[in-house]
């Protein structure tokens, strides 16, 4: 089971998730893929979120 599978059926995993991933976007830009940030904004726009603090 991949994090992005346990994440999409836990709402509290999917906030830590996508908060880890806004550090990490925020923290080390030129770290980050291109596909990983859409893969990330893909799921973002699939799992509905009561909070979106992780934009930086």
């Amino acid at each position: 089971m991949t994090v992005m599978e346990t994440s999409a059926r836990t709402g509290y995993n999917v906030k830590m998730l996508f908060q880890t991933m806004a550090r990490r976007i925020c923290e080390s830009p030129v770290e980050m893929d291109t596909p990983l940030s859409e893969s990330v904004l893909l799921t973002a726009e699939e799992v509905p979120m009561e909070q979106n603090d992780c934009v930086c």
